[in-house]
């Protein structure tokens, strides 16, 4: 069942590494036993160059994203999970936002933000979640996950 949300109670701010612990366990909520999801995945995404945050309802975590200025200049979105029970009321599409802002307006600027997405059926919520956010489909690349599976590269524009 999910909690209906009062998005005055919500705030925001930069993940910390105490957050990890509850962006894993939000994770494995979302991604099930998915290789790639490891703590050690969230903690080198949190040190590299980007931008980090969470989303806090009564002082618990509800969801994080974690930006990388990875492939420099190119940013890309790692990670971003929102708790299953807060889905669907704008809690992802607010920290997004806030990522989108930060990248427009912080040097070096960048006029993008990227992400890939896998093309299996289990895929799709999230695919339109950012086609919904703006994100246009830049193409398909083969062998793209360590596991050999193709994925769609995502882009959103900030200009």
């Amino acid at each position: 069942m999910k909690s209906k949300l009062d998005f005055k109670k919500v705030n925001f701010r930069k993940a910390i590494v105490p957050d990890l612990k509850d962006l894993f366990e939000i994770g494995k909520a979302n991604f099930g036993d998915q290789k790639w999801l490891t703590a050690k995945f969230l903690e080198d995404s949190l040190l590299e160059m980007g931008y980090h945050y969470v989303a806090e309802c009564k002082g618990d975590i509800i969801g994080g994203i974690m930006v990388t200025k990875y492939d420099f200049p190119k940013n890309w979105i790692f990670y971003m999970v929102v708790h299953p029970e807060y889905q669907r009321q704008g809690i992802g599409s607010a920290i997004l936002k806030l990522v989108e802002n930060d990248v427009s307006n912080n040097p070096p600027k960048n006029d993008s933000l990227y992400v890939d997405i896998g093309i299996e059926k289990e895929d799709i919520p999230a695919r339109n979640f950012y086609l919904k956010n703006g994100f246009k489909n830049e193409g398909r690349v083969e062998n793209w996950f360590d596991d050999g599976m193709p994925a769609l590269i995502l882009r959103k524009s900030l200009k």
